[in-house]
C-alpha cells in the first residue's frame, strides 16, 4: 500500500477551499483512511475527492501539515504529508460618516480592521484616488439634479490577498447665488435694474429677495428684476441686496450686494429786490436744504453764472424796454444730486446819455455839429451849451461857438436824458476855439558829401506855433524847434531828399513847407580775407567787397605807405612769407573815391606766422613688449618748437598720444614679426603744421604653452604631452624633472613615462623653454605626481567538497583594500577570507577567485586563482511589489535567489514581451503598461536557471504581479483667472492615463468645449465655475476651476460752459459715468485732476480736448475723449480813438482790414478782440446820424454821401456782444481833422 494524493491549490489566501485527489495505491486492500487537516478537522473519507475551507484571521502566514494515512488489512500503515500555506485574510469593509449632503459634500471613511498588513486603494468615483487608510474627500456636483457616486476599496495584502468592498455617496445639485445691478449708488428716487444669473441654474428650486429697505420679499425667479429705493433722511442710507436660493433638499447660498442712497436735494431761495433800474444789484438768500445740498450753480438769465451760496449779482438791462430775467437755482449734493429753483428780476428800461460834436477843438467862429446818441427809453431831454445861450429840450440841436481872442475859450456842454421810471444819466463834453499857424524854415547847406549833416532853422510865428513836425524826406522825422540832421545813404548815384515843416499850435491849428536837399553817391571801401592769420609761405585769397559810386582803387598790402596795386579785380591772391621766428604783423589798406573827390577808406590786420618742421629720433626694432622713447626734434622757423607746439602721434596700432617726448610699449601677441608706422604731426601754437613717418619692427615674443592628458596617475605613468606654444622659427627644450630632457624642433606631442616603486607619492617638475630665432624667450612649468605602485598575490587552499571551506592569505604589497569575487556571485572585502563553497551535484565545477587590491590613491592589481566543487542550480526570486497601481512606469525590483547565483546562465521571462539573461542578483524592471485588463491586469514572471556545462541541470520559477490601470488624473492649470469684460481666457491643463480626445469643458456660462488648451471669451460679468472631465481605463476624473468676470464702467460727462473767455471764466466738468469708484481727467492744456467733478480756469485761449479716464473697484477702465470740446477766446476789447484824418482822395468804403500802417489812421475804426456782434452810428453835433456799419472790419472814413465831412467834433455810438454773449453799450466823440 501506498498513501499518496493530491491538492488544489496548495497555498492561497484565507479563506482558501482546496480539492484533495486521493491517489493511495493499495486498492481493496486498503481499510482505512485518516485524513487529518492540520486545523483540527479530520476524516476518514475514501472518496477520490474531498474539499477543505482553511481560514487564518490572524496577520501571519499559517502552514497546516494535511496528512493522509491509509491502513490494510494487515495493519500494515503508510503515511503521506503535505504542508498547506494560508495566507492571513483581508477586509475591505469600510465605513462614512455620511452618505448624502450639500455640493461640496466633505465626507470621512473609516478603514476597515485587518491583523495583516496591507495597502489600500480607494477609487471615489469622481476621478480622485486615495492610498492613505482613513481618506477624507470632498465631492462636487456641478450638476443641476442629483449626483450619486461609488466609492470603492480594494485592499491588497502583501501576499497578493486583497478584497474588496463598495458604497455610495449622493451629493445635491449645485447652487450659485449670483446676480448684477446696473448700478449699486443714486439719488431717490432711484430705480435698480437686476440681472438675476442665477435663473439658468437648473439646480435651483426657490429664490427669496430680501431689498433690505422693510419692503415685501420676494419670491421672482426672473432673469430680470425692478426695484426702486427711497431716502427720507438727510444722509446717505445703504441696503443690503441679498438673494438666497435654495434646491430641492434645502441646501442654500446667499450672495449680498450693498446699495447706497442718497438724500433727496431740496433748492429754494429769496431775493433782495424784485425791480429797479439799471445797473440792479441784487442780493440773494440761499433757503435749500444745507449741508444735503451742499454745491451750488446760479444762472442769473443774462448769461452769467455763480458757485456761490448766497451771491450778489448786478444786472443790466440795455434795452430800451423793461426786462425780466429769470434766476434759477441748480442745488447739488456731495453725491451729485440735484434739485431746481426759479425767481423773476425786472431791470428797468436802460437809459444812456450820449453825443459827440464833429470836432471839439477848432479855430473861431467854431460851428459845432452835435450828434446825439442816446439811447434806451428816453422821455426827456435837456442841453446846456455853457456859454450862457438858452437851455434847448429837442433831440439834436445845433450851436455855434465864438472866440475872438487871442487866448483859446472852453465851453462846457451838457445833457441830461430820463426814462418814465425818473432812472436818469448825463454827458458833459468841452469845446475848444484855437487861432492861426504860419510855417517857415531855412536850411545852413543844401549839397555835400555822404553822410550830409544839415542845420535848419526854424522861422515860424512862435508863439502861435508850439509844436514842430519836421519830415526830412527819407523816412525820419523829427519833433524839435530847430533840428540838425545827417542824411545818410547806400546809393552808387546822388540822392535828393525833401524836408516838411509841419507847425502846430497847441490847439491843433497847423500849416505845411518844403526844401530839396542833395547828398552825393554812396561809397564804402571794404575787403575780406580769407583769413586773418596765415601760416609762411601760405597764399591769402582777398576779395575787395567795397560798395557805392566808386571811381578809383588804391592797394597797399603792407601798410608801408606806398601804393602797391590799383587793381579792381573782385578776388586775387598775396602771398605773405615769414623768415623769423616769431608772428610779423601787416596792416593791409583799401582807399576809394568817387566823382565828386569823396574818399573811404580801410585798415586790416594781417598776421604771418613761422613755419613749422616735424622732426623726431628712437629706437627702431625689439622684442615684444618692446618700450620706445621718442624724443621730438620738431623746429619753428630755425628754433626748437618744444613745449610751445601741440603734438599728435599715431603709433600705427590705433593708439596716439599728444606728448611732446612720449615713450609707446608696442605688443605684438601674433606668432610672426610685424611693423608700425608712427606719424608725428606738428603744429604750433598759432596751428601751422608738418608730419613725418618712421618705421618700427615689433618681433614677437613666444609662449611657452603645452598641455598633459593627466597630472597625476599610478605607474608606470605614461603621460601624453601636447605642444601648444604660440610661435614659429623657434626651439624646445624639455625637462621632465626625473633626470630626462629632450629637444625639439617642431611643434608636436610627445610622451614619457614616469616610475615609482617607494612608498610615497613622487612629484616631478615638467619644464619647457622656448627660444625664437630673435632671441626671444618664454617659459612654463607643471608639477607631475606619481603614486607609489601596487602588487596583488595571494595563498589558498585550491580544492575539497562541498560544502568546501577555503583560506585565503593575503600577500599583496602597497595595497589597503580589497574585493574578493569568489566566481558563485558572492563577494568578500577581508584581508584574509574564509568562504564555503555549495554544489550538490555531481559533476566537478571550478569557480574563478578574483582578488582585486587597491591603494588609498585607488591604484590597482589583481590576481586569479582557481577552486573546483560540485554544483546543483535551484531557481528562485523576489519580485516587490507585488501589486501597485500605475503611476508612470512602475519599477518591479528583483532579487536573484538562487543557489551559487553567479554559477548558471539564465533566461527571464517579464510576462510583457521582454526578456533578459542579466545574471545580476539584484536589478529593477520598468513596466510601461499596466497589466492586460483581461487577466485582472496580471503579469507572469518566470525564471529558468541552467549549469552551462549540463544543460539538463535547469530549474523553472514562476510568480505574479499585478499592475493596475491609475484613474485620470486631470488639473486646470489656469486658477482664478479674472479680468474684465468681454474676458478672453485661454485654458491650460495636464492630465496622466487619459484617452486623448477624451477631455470636454463645461466653462460655466452654458458653452462647452474640447481640446487640451480651448480658449473662451466671456461677454459677461460673473462668476464661473469651470469643470474639465477626462476618461481613461482606470475611469473617469473631473478638475474644476473658477473664472471672476468683472463689469466694465461707463465714462460720460458733460462740461459747462463749453465757450469761456479770459481772464476769469472757468468750466465745470460734470462726471456722468456709471461704476466709477476713481477719475482721471486730462484738460487739454496739461493739467489734470483725480477729483470727480473738478472746476478748471484756463490761462491761454484755444480748443481743448478734455479726456476722462474712469475705473471700477477692479480697475477695469473707460475712456472718453471729446475733441475741441472747449473753446477759450481772449478778453474781449473794443477801444476808440479820439481823433483821425481821413484820405483826402475820396472815400474808401471804410474798410480798414488791407490798409497799410501809415493810413491806419484815414478811417475811423476801433480796437477790438473776440467781438461777436457789432453796431456803430456816427451823429454830428446836432444829432444827425451820418453813418451805420454792423461790419468790425468797416469803420467811417470821413466822408458823408461822397462828400468830405467838414473839421469839427462827432458822436458815435457801438453797441453788441463779445463772443462770450457779455453785452456792450458804448458812446463818445470823435474829432475828425483834415491832413494839411
Amino acid at each position: 500500500i501506498k498513501a499518496d494524493f493530491t491538492v488544489q491549490p496548495d497555498k492561497g489566501c484565507s479563506p482558501l477551499q482546496v480539492t484533495i485527489q486521493n491517489m493511495a495505491v493499495g486498492g481493496s486492500s486498503i481499510i482505512s483512511y485518516e485524513w487529518d487537516f492540520g486545523d483540527g478537522g479530520t476524516s476518514n473519507s475514501s472518496a477520490p475527492f474531498l474539499t477543505h475551507t482553511y481560514t487564518n484571521t490572524t496577520g501571519l502566514v499559517q502552514i497546516r501539515q494535511l496528512r493522509l494515512v491509509v491502513t490494510n488489512q494487515q495493519g500494515c500503515t503508510d503515511t503521506l504529508i503535505r504542508q498547506i500555506t494560508v495566507y492571513p485574510e483581508v477586509s475591505a469593509q469600510f465605513t462614512q460618516d455620511v452618505v448624502q449632503g450639500c455640493n461640496p459634500l466633505t465626507v470621512h471613511f473609516t478603514r476597515p480592521a485587518n491583523n495583516a498588513v496591507v495597502t489600500w486603494n480607494w477609487n471615489f468615483g469622481q476621478g480622485s484616488t486615495s492610498s492613505t487608510p482613513d481618506p477624507v474627500t470632498v465631492f462636487q456636483n456641478a450638476g443641476g439634479n442629483d449626483t450619486t457616486f461609488t466609492v470603492q476599496l480594494i485592499v491588497t495584502s502583501s501576499d497578493f490577498c486583497r478584497d474588496t468592498f463598495s458604497s455610495v455617496v449622493t451629493v445635491y445639485p449645485f447652487i450659485d447665488a449670483q446676480f448684477t445691478i446696473d448700478r449699486d449708488e443714486g439719488c431717490v428716487t432711484y430705480p435698480v435694474t437686476i440681472s438675476n444669473q442665477s435663473s439658468v441654474m437648473p439646480g435651483i428650486s426657490s429664490f427669496e429677495w430680501n431689498f433690505g429697505d422693510g419692503s415685501p420679499l420676494s419670491n421672482s425667479n426672473s432673469a430680470l428684476l425692478n426695484h426702486t429705493y427711497s431716502n427720507p433722511g438727510a444722509v446717505t442710507q445703504i441696503y443690503n441686496l441679498r438673494l438666497v436660493v435654495r434646491n430641492h433638499a434645502g441646501c442654500t447660498d446667499t450672495l449680498i450686494r450693498p446699495v447706497r442712497v442718497f438724500p433727496r436735494v431740496i433748492s429754494a431761495f429769496t431775493p433782495s429786490v424784485p425791480a429797479g433800474c439799471t445797473p440792479l444789484t441784487v442780493s440773494f438768500s440761499n433757503t435749500s436744504n444745507i449741508p444735503v445740498a451742499s454745491s451750488f450753480q446760479w444762472d442769473f438769465g443774462n448769461g452769467a453764472t455763480s458757485g456761490a451760496v448766497n451771491p450778489l449779482h448786478v444786472f443790466e438791462n440795455s434795452s430800451s424796454v423793461d426786462t425780466t430775467y429769470r434766476v434759477r437755482l441748480i442745488a447739488s449734493s456731495a453725491d451729485q444730486c440735484t434739485d431746481t429753483s426759479w425767481a423773476d428780476i425786472m431791470v428797468y428800461s436802460f437809459v444812456k446819455a450820449a453825443f459827440t460834436v464833429d470836432t471839439n477843438a477848432s479855430c473861431s467862429p467854431f460851428a459845432v455839429a452835435i450828434s446825439n446818441s442816446s439811447a434806451g427809453g428816453i422821455s426827456q431831454y435837456q442841453w446846456n451849451f455853457g456859454d450862457g445861450s438858452p437851455v434847448s429840450g429837442v433831440p439834436a440841436p445845433a450851436h455855434t461857438y465864438v472866440n475872438q481872442t487871442l487866448a483859446s475859450q472852453v465851453h462846457l456842454l451838457k445833457l441830461r436824458v430820463q426814462n418814465p421810471h425818473g432812472c436818469a444819466d448825463s454827458l458833459k463834453r468841452t469845446i475848444t476855439v484855437y487861432p492861426e499857424v504860419r510855417a517857415a524854415f531855412e536850411a545852413d547847406v543844401t549839397e555835400g558829401c555822404d553822410p550830409l549833416t544839415v542845420a535848419l532853422t526854424n522861422q515860424s510865428n512862435a508863439p502861435v506855433a508850439q509844436v514842430y513836425y519836421w519830415e526830412f524826406g527819407n523816412g525820419a522825422s523829427s519833433e524839435l524847434t530847430n533840428p540838425q540832421y545827417t542824411y545818410i545813404h547806400y546809393n552808387a548815384s546822388d540822392q535828393i531828399y525833401t524836408i516838411r515843416l509841419h507847425a502846430v499850435s497847441q490847439y491843433g491849428c497847423s500849416d505845411d513847407t518844403t526844401l530839396d536837399i542833395t547828398v552825393y553817391s554812396y561809397i564804402d571801401a571794404d575787403f575780406k580775407m580769407n583769413d586773418q592769420d596765415v601760416c609762411s609761405g601760405f597764399p591769402l585769397r582777398i576779395e575787395n567787397t567795397s560798395l557805392g559810386g566808386i571811381n578809383q582803387v588804391f592797394w597797399d598790402f603792407d601798410g608801408n605807405g606806398s601804393v602797391d596795386s590799383n587793381d579792381t579785380s573782385p578776388f586775387f591772391d598775396h602771398p605773405y612769407a615769414n623768415p623769423n621766428d616769431n608772428p610779423i604783423v601787416y596792416n593791409a589798406l583799401l582807399r576809394v573815391n568817387n566823382v565828386h573827390g569823396c574818399t573811404d577808406s580801410v585798415v586790416r590786420p594781417v598776421t604771418v606766422y613761422p613755419k613749422v618742421t616735424a622732426a623726431f629720433t628712437y629706437d627702431s626694432a625689439g622684442c615684444s613688449p618692446l618700450e620706445v622713447q621718442f624724443v621730438n626734434t620738431s623746429l619753428r622757423g630755425s628754433s626748437p618748437l618744444g613745449n610751445n607746439g601741440f603734438y599728435t602721434w599715431d603709433f600705427g596700432d590705433q593708439t596716439t598720444s599728444s606728448l611732446e617726448h612720449p615713450a609707446k610699449i608696442f605688443y605684438n601677441y601674433n606668432d610672426f614679426d610685424i611693423i608700425r608706422t608712427v606719424k608725428l604731426i606738428a603744429t604750433s601754437e598759432y596751428f601751422c603744421q608738418d608730419s613725418i613717418e618712421k618705421t618700427v619692427y615689433v618681433y614677437h615674443k613666444p609662449r611657452a604653452i603645452f598641455t598633459v592628458d593627466r597630472t597625476i596617475d599610478c605607474p608606470p605613468f605614461n603621460i601624453a604631452i601636447q605642444n601648444n606654444s604660440y610661435t614659429t622659427n623657434a626651439s624646445f627644450f624639455w625637462d621632465f624633472g626625473d633626470g630626462q630632457r629632450d629637444t625639439t624642433f617642431v611643434q608636436s606631442g610627445l610622451s614619457h613615462i614616469y616610475y615609482n616603486v617607494a612608498d610615497t607619492i613622487q612629484n616631478y617638475n615638467l619644464h619647457l623653454r622656448v627660444h625664437t630665432n630673435r632671441n626671444c624667450v618664454d617659459s612654463s612649468n607643471l608639477t607631475v605626481s606619481v603614486y607609489p605602485q601596487v602588487f596583488a598575490e595571494f595563498t589558498y587552499d585550491s580544492s575539497g567538497c562541498s560544502p568546501f571551506v577555503a583560506g585565503f592569505t593575503n600577500q599583496s604589497v602597497h595595497a589597503t583594500d580589497f574585493h574578493w569575487d569568489f566566481g558563485d556571485g558572492s563577494v568578500s572585502s577581508l584581508i584574509n577570507p574564509v568562504k564555503r563553497f555549495v554544489n550538490p551535484a555531481s559533476v566537478d565545477t571550478t569557480f574563478d577567485v578574483w582578488m582585486k587590491a587597491s591603494s588609498v590613491y585607488n591604484c590597482r592589481d589583481s590576481v586569479r586563482h582557481q577552486v573546483t566543487v560540485f554544483a546543483q542550480p535551484e531557481a528562485e526570486f523576489l519580485a516587490t511589489p507585488p501589486h501597485q497601481i500605475y503611476d508612470p512606469e512602475p519599477v518591479i525590483s528583483i532579487a536573484n535567489l538562487s543557489n551559487h547565483q553567479t554559477v548558471w546562465d539564465y533566461q527571464w521571462d517579464f510576462g510583457d514581451g521582454t526578456s533578459s539573461v542579466t545574471p545580476a542578483p539584484s536589478f529593477q524592471k520598468t513596466y510601461t503598461a499596466w497589466g492586460p485588463n483581461s487577466d485582472e491586469n496580471r503579469f507572469y514572471i518566470t525564471l529558468i536557471a541552467t549549469n552551462a556545462l549540463h544543460p539538463q541541470c535547469a530549474d523553472t520559477i514562476i510568480h505574479p504581479i499585478r499592475i493596475l490601470p491609475h484613474v485620470p488624473v486631470p488639473e486646470i492649470l489656469t486658477q482664478d483667472a479674472a479680468g474684465c469684460e468681454p474676458l478672453e481666457v485661454t485654458f491650460a491643463m495636464q492630465c496622466l492615463y487619459a484617452y486623448p480626445d477624451s477631455f470636454i469643458w463645461d466653462f460655466g456660462d452654458g458653452s462647452v468645449g474640447t481640446g487640451q488648451q480651448p480658449v473662451h471669451t466671456y461677454q459677461h460679468a460673473g462668476i464661473y465655475q469651470v469643470s474639465l472631465k477626462a476618461v481613461g481605463d482606470g475611469g473617469v476624473a473631473y478638475a474644476f476651476a473658477l473664472v471672476n468676470v468683472y463689469p466694465l464702467p461707463v465714462a460720460d460727462f458733460d462740461v459747462s460752459p463749453r465757450l469761456v473767455m479770459l481772464p476769469d471764466d472757468k468750466i465745470t466738468v460734470i462726471d456722468k459715468s456709471k461704476y466709477a469708484v476713481a477719475w482721471w481727467w486730462d484738460f487739454g492744456d496739461g493739467t489734470t485732476s483725480v477729483e470727480q467733478q473738478p472746476q478748471h480756469q484756463y490761462v491761454q485761449p484755444g480748443s481743448y480736448d478734455i479726456r476722462l479716464i474712469v475705473l471700477t473697484e477692479h480697475n477695469c477702465p473707460d475712456t472718453l475723449l471729446r475733441e475741441r470740446y472747449v473753446t477759450v477766446e481772449e478778453s474781449g476789447i473794443l477801444e476808440f480813438p479820439n481823433a483821425f484824418t481821413p484820405n483826402l482822395n475820396g472815400p474808401s468804403g471804410g474798410d480798414y482790414s488791407n490798409l497799410p500802417w501809415a493810413d491806419i489812421n484815414d478811417v475811423f475804426h476801433p480796437k477790438h478782440r473776440n467781438v461777436a456782434e457789432f453796431r456803430m452810428e456816427i451823429y454830428t453835433r446836432w444829432g444827425e446820424k451820418i453813418f451805420e456799419t454792423k461790419d468790425i472790419n468797416v469803420g467811417w472814413d470821413g466822408y458823408y454821401k461822397g462828400k468830405l465831412c467838414k473839421q469839427d467834433v462827432y458822436v458815435w455810438k457801438a453797441s453788441g456782444k463779445f463772443i462770450n454773449g457779455r453785452n456792450f453799450l458804448l458812446s463818445g466823440d470823435v474829432t475828425l481833422l483834415h491832413k494839411k
